[in-house]
């Protein structure tokens, strides 16, 4: 008789298990997150042009309210209350119109993408919550890289207004300390150079940022 030679199968061990799960779910997630990279910076990108496209749309209808104001202040002699009521009326509808727009525009829902269909079955918990724990470990750095990108960007387009806001500020300086109070034309004169340094500044500031995002 040939005798039976005993054999036995080789399990895997728990810790080896555990590893080789915790390999599966790491390189996972990494994949997962290079592939949805992309989508976030196109979501940021599309959120930072709907805003600096918002406040361009409202900006100029605030330049022109701060000149009105400006110069119906100034201008209009104090025993016009018709002409003066008409000008205050005109710098407030213009402000309302510059908010209106801005409000409008930020408001508006973007389109969204078709949801995925769900999958009936899914992996057992346990490998969901380690992939769940490593995705956002490996999401982390990418996002605050994204983030700090943005923030530079912003900060670039801020130094290019700012010329223009020290512009403005002196203006606004020399035109209350230095014009006396009866020269009402050139306290108009540099109350509105003021409110267009600043509209300037914030016009470029905002370009720069449509600039950086192109």
């Amino acid at each position: 008789m040939i005798g039976l030679v005993p054999f036995r199968i080789n399990r895997p061990r728990l810790g080896q298990v555990s590893g080789l799960v915790s390999g599966m779910t790491s390189n996972l997630a990494k994949q997962i997150v290079q592939e949805a990279e992309p989508v976030v910076r196109r979501i940021v990108h599309d959120e930072r042009n709907r805003l600096v496209e918002a406040l361009s749309g409202g900006l100029p209808f605030g330049a022109i309210a701060a000149v009105g104001y400006v110069g119906t202040s100034y201008l209009v002699p104090d025993g016009a209350g018709i002409a003066k009521a008409v000008g205050y009326s005109a710098s407030a509808a213009a402000l309302g119109v510059g908010a209106w727009l801005t409000f409008r525009k930020l408001t508006e829902k973007p389109a969204e993408p078709e949801a995925a269909a769900a999958s009936p079955s899914g992996p057992p918990p346990e490998i969901v919550q380690q992939a769940a724990k490593t995705l956002v470990q490996e999401a982390e750095p990418r996002i605050r890289q994204i983030v700090d990108e943005e923030r530079a960007r912003a900060a670039t387009a801020l130094q290019a207004g700012l010329p223009f806001a020290g512009a403005a500020a002196a203006a606004f300086l020399a035109t209350m300390l230095l014009v006396g109070s009866g020269e009402k034309t050139l306290k108009a004169v540099g109350y509105s150079a003021t409110a267009l340094l600043l509209g300037a500044g914030a016009w470029i500031a905002l370009e720069k940022e449509k600039e950086a995002a192109a």
